[in-house]
Order: C-alpha cells, then structure tokens, then sequence
C-alpha cells in the first residue's frame, strides 16, 4: 500500500496550496500503480474543478465545502450517475488527505466494497456473515455483504486499517459524515453496522456502546461534539474519580432491572421505553469518554443536553434521579425525592387541610374514573392554580368562595388561546361541582358562574363502507405471495375482531387457542386483558398464513419480518397492509388501520347487540369511548329526528 506521509493540518488551516500538493500526490500514486489514463484525468480534471471553485470563493478544503461544492454546482449540471461517480472521487481524496495512504483497490469504483476491504477487515466481515448463514437466505446473505462492506469501507476511510483501531470517535465521524445515498439507504447500511458491530461485542469483546451509538434516537444525545477539548470534560473527570458508584459495564445491567421495576408498578409500555432509551444514551456518553457512572457526572450531561431534548426534559430529570438512588441502594424511590424537588409534594406541603384534601379526592375520583395519567396530571395542575388563586385572596374554606373571585381569577388566566381558556374554565367548573357535591353537601352552583366559550371539538371518525369492506374480503380472496396472506391475517384481526395494530403487532403463537377458537391478549394500549372468541375469517387468515408463509423462526411473534433478522414488525406494517387492500384510501384523512375497529364495532351496534358488547369486544371499561360509534348507525339515526311540526318559523325558511 503506498503511502504518503505529509500530514497537514485538516479544516480552517488546510489551504488551497496543500490541496493542490496532495491532488498532485494522488496522481503522482495512480501512475506508479499503474492506473489508466482515462482514471488518472477524470480525477484530475474533477478535482482541479473543485480547487478553482474553493479559489474564486475563497474557501479552504473542508467536508462541508465538498458537500456544498456537490450539492449546488456538480448536482444541477451533471446526470444523477456523474455526480455518483464525482462525489466517490472526493470519497478517495478526502481518504488519502486524511491518512496519507490509500489502497489501489479503493479506487476501482466496479470493484465490490469486500474487495475492496484490507485482509484482516475482510476476514472479520467473513467470520461475521459466516454466523449469520443458518437465519439468512441467500439473497438476505447478499445484502447483508454488501451493506456491512460499506459500512465498513467508510469506517477504513477514517483512518480504520485494523478492527482493534475501531474508536468511538471514527463512528461519530462516518455517522456525520455525507453519505451520498438516500435516507432508507443509510438507515440499511447503519443498521447492518450495528449487527456487525453488536458481533463483535459479543465474540471478540469490543465495546457495547459501539453499536448503541449508531441509533438515531440515541446519538443526539450521547454525542457532544468538542467536549475532549473542553475545561467541562475536566470537570466530568474528576466528578468520576471523586464520586464514583460504578464502572459503566456494571451499570449497563443495572439500566434493564430498573426498567423492570416500572414494570412491576405497571408503567406503561412507552413509559418503560423511555426511561431505557434515557440510560442507554446516557451508558454511551459516559462509555464514550470513559467516565463512571455517578449521579453528579449524569446532571452534568444533562446540562449539556437539556435544549435537545426539548418538552421531555422534566421526564428525563426524573429518570437520572429515580437512577441514581437505584443505583446507590438498588430501590426505586417512586414517591420520595431522590435529590428532586417533586412539584406535587412541594405544592401540596403549602396546602391547608381543607385544601390538600379536597385536591387529593378530587385527583383519585379521577383516577377511579378511567382517565388517563396524563389527563389526571392536566387536571391537577388546573385545580392546583384555581386554590394558589384562592388562598391568595386569603378564604379559610371553599365554602368562602364568592362568583366575583372566580370571575376575577379566571381574568387573570395566561391562557393565550380560546382553546387553552376554555380547558381551564372547565377543570374548575368539575372540580367546584365535586366539592359542592362530594365534600360541602350544598349546592351554591358555583361551577355555572363559568362559561367555557367553545364547545369541545369532536372529530368525526370514519368506517369503512359495505363495498369496502367487500374490496377487503376481494383482496384477501386473492392474496398469493406471503406478504400478501400476512396483510390478509392483519387486516382480518382489525376488521372481525377489532384489533388495534399495537396489539396485532404483538400477537404471540401462544396467544392463540385453537382448540377453544378464541384469541387472549393484554391490550398494548390499556395493558388490560382481552378474551374474544376466533371468528372464521380471521382463524382461516391466521391458519394460512402461519401454515405456508411465514418464515420458520423461533421469534414467538404472530408476524414477523420476511427477511432476515426476522423480528417483530412495527404498527408501520399494519398500515402497509390497510393501503394495499384500499390505496385509494391511503391520503384520506382520519383513515388508518384503526378505521377496522370503528367499523368492527359498529358492526356489532347495527346487529343489534348493545353497548355493552360493544364494550366488551373493544376491551373498553367504560362507554365514554364506545358511545361515539352510535353516531355511525345511519339506519337507526335515521329514526331520531325531532319533529319541527308546532315551530312558527316565519318567512318561509322551511
């Protein structure tokens, strides 16, 4: 490999001489290798285009400034495979200025990107698509060669000769790096990495985070550029060594006990993900630098961070916290402070007796009543404000409340919007009816002094019509490859059993009683159980597809991937099924495959079957939800107009 060993500075001081310097160099190596003319000028020619563009606009060499240089002045002039080609001779360059050597093999642009790999690189990539054989199929192994080559190749052009040489800094390099492919393309390529790299941590122990790093999700958070250089990084330094409680691959299991104990409590499925994806971010940012895990070191990440996580901040505070006593004592203090003012018991604390109880009824007569968390949560913060405003104007009972204070406080509310206002008016109205009712026994009608001023917008939701509806059993009739008996088998749990896509995503074989003919899951959404017998449609969908298409695998999941890794599918899927049987419907709006379980249930209405049915077949505890599909009985509403025979309407108007 022939090499060359100027090192010039690289960014703001690389000047247009060295650029020149090293595009004479490169030539200077195509010759002795032996490389063609026409090679040789090509390159040139491109190259001495972009010194002549860096010239007259009076730049120095840059990534940027090759992206820019591409983007606007060689993509608008040139066929989409001419600028391909251009932007893989600049891929050469860059590699050559920032490792002073490059491979002959690299410059072949026909050449595979295996190939293309040094020896040892090559033999890793060999040893790992060599594991993967028993669960990929010819084509899937294909793929995956290629997709890891690039992956790879690009890793070789930060300077990577040797696997041992991988570092987190070369990863964050090529995932910032211009990648000159498509968003999906990208997405590919980074995913095999990650399977490439996870590999390696399990076989050869390389580190884990390599691997989390490439996330999307996860490197916004866990990347912050210039921090080595920084006088923080010599603070999180001695933070670590002063403060430590553990290394960062004693803490990596620790992140899946404490999610397991949201889980115990019954948090919710996206509350659980949420708190991993927090720690897994924060594992790689401490990983990267080599830093302990300790809480100090953790509120200074958060600090560096706070502006991109945006409205989640309070949740994110709430999860180092609740971590850093679990992992100085192993216990989740859900209730108690954990090094953070909680907003409820500071509140709550300032708070008379009368006041506090009143609040706290208030709060689990809702809770009693099916709303949500986050509903109970807005709630609180409205009753909250209304007894700031009370106690303020110094009343010893609620009993003291006058119609001109609430008129008063409610002329001093920061809701910007009509909307926001009206939201708040009605919080106070329920709550002054749920003490007048519940606590002082005497109705002075205080919750009517209020007018909310907008009725609550209601969205109309759609169901699918008969001839639809036959279009799906139309499409399902002719279903053949096993994609199609997939989407058949989906769209079949949506429309005769009601199914939300969450739950059909995570349908297990397990779930299943064939010999009972019903189906029993915990709803993803509500995490409460659901028992519905098998309809004949849905079990002949489930049966053919289970029977003859779905790839053997030993993911215990109804559906999965055709492909190799063959994993769950996501809610994406369910979607994919519903256009493929109605495309004319896929820009509709308010249609998705949720529009099956409206249809489902009013189904069951126009049989005649009743609310409480329809509650029981969508998994519903109360009719609050289920009352909305009346409106979608067209025959019986029909039967339910007032008479306007009596009414003096003057002028003719009917």
């Amino acid at each position: 490999m022939p090499s060359y060993n100027h090192h010039y500075k690289f960014g703001g001081d690389f000047m247009i001489k060295h650029y020149n310097d090293y595009v004479q160099e490169m030539v200077n190596l195509m010759v002795e290798s032996g490389f063609g003319e026409y090679g040789r000028t090509a390159r040139k020619r491109w190259y001495e285009a972009f010194g002549r563009y860096l010239s007259e606009a009076g730049l120095v060499y840059s990534d940027e400034n090759v992206s820019k240089w591409l983007e606007e002045v060689v993509k608008p002039a040139n066929t989409r495979q001419q600028y391909h080609v251009t932007a893989r001779y600049m891929e050469h360059l860059r590699e050559f200025i920032r490792t002073g050597e490059i491979r002959i093999e690299n410059l072949l642009l026909v050449k595979p990107d295996h190939d293309k790999l040094p020896p040892e690189i090559r033999r890793t990539l060999d040893e790992y698509l060599a594991s993967r054989e028993p669960d990929y199929s010819p084509e899937s192994m294909r793929l995956a060669k290629l997709h890891t080559a690039n992956f790879l190749l690009r890793l070789c052009a930060e300077g990577m000769m040797r696997m041992e040489m991988l570092s987190y800094e070369m990863l964050a390099a090529v995932f910032r790096s211009r990648w000159n492919v498509t968003p999906e393309q990208r997405s590919v390529i980074l995913s095999h990495g990650r399977q490439l790299l996870g590999f390696l941590h399990e076989k050869h122990g390389f580190r884990r985070g390599f691997s989390i790093l490439l996330e999307d999700s996860v490197f916004q958070y866990a990347y912050v550029p210039g921090l080595s250089d920084d006088a923080v990084m010599t603070e999180l330094l001695r933070l670590s060594r002063e403060h430590s409680v553990c290394t960062t691959e004693e803490m990596y299991p620790m992140i899946a006990r404490f999610a397991d104990g949201y889980s115990d409590r019954g948090y919710s499925y996206t509350m659980i993900k949420r708190v991993t994806h927090t720690l897994r971010c924060l594992y790689v940012f401490l990983d990267m630098h080599g830093l302990d895990y300790c809480p100090e070191v953790s509120w200074e990440w958060y600090t560096l961070i706070g502006d991109r996580i945006g409205r989640n901040r309070r949740a994110w505070k709430r999860v180092l916290a609740l971590f850093g006593s679990f992992a100085a004592d192993r216990e989740i203090r859900f209730h108690k402070n954990c090094g953070m003012t909680s907003a409820q018991e500071k509140r709550m604390g300032h708070y008379p007796a009368w006041c506090a109880d009143a609040v706290n009824g208030y709060v689990d007569w809702l809770a009693r009543s099916f709303h949500r968390e986050s509903t109970v949560q807005n709630y609180r913060y409205g009753v909250w404000s209304l007894c700031d405003y009370l106690l303020a104007c110094g009343i010893n009972g609620f009993g003291d409340i006058t119609p001109q204070m609430l008129r008063e406080y409610i002329a001093q509310d920061h809701h910007a919007t009509l909307k926001g206002r009206s939201t708040r008016i009605t919080i106070v109205n329920q709550f002054l009816w749920y003490v007048e009712t519940g606590i002082l026994g005497e109705e002075k009608k205080l919750y009517t002094v209020l007018t909310a001023g907008t009725a609550k917008s209601v969205t109309v939701p759609v169901v699918l019509t008969d001839d639809e509806v036959k279009r799906i059993y139309t499409y399902r009739a002719g279903c053949r490859t096993g994609i199609e008996l997939r989407n058949a088998a989906m769209l079949m749990l949506g429309l005769r059993l009601g199914f939300r896509a969450s739950d059909v995503v995570n349908l297990k074989i397990e779930d299943i009683d064939w010999k009972q003919r019903r189906i029993s899951i915990i709803q993803e959404k509500t995490k409460h159980p659901l028992v519905l017998p098998l309809s004949i449609d849905a079990g002949n969908s489930l049966y053919s597809y289970l029977s003859s298409s779905r790839p053997k695998a030993e993911n215990n999941h109804v559906f999965i991937r055709h492909k190799a890794p063959f994993g769950r599918l996501t809610i994406k899927s369910c979607e994919n099924a519903f256009k493929a049987a109605l495309p004319e419907m896929a820009d509709r709006p308010g249609v998705s495959f949720h529009t099956l379980r409206r249809t489902f249930a009013t189904g069951i209405l126009r049989n005649n079957a009743g609310m409480d049915a329809v509650m029981d077949a969508l998994g519903h505890h109360d009719n609050s939800t289920a009352v909305k599909y009346l409106s979608f009985d067209d025959e019986r509403m029909m039967e339910c107009p007032l008479s306007l025979s009596g009414i003096a309407v003057e002028g003719g108007a009917l």
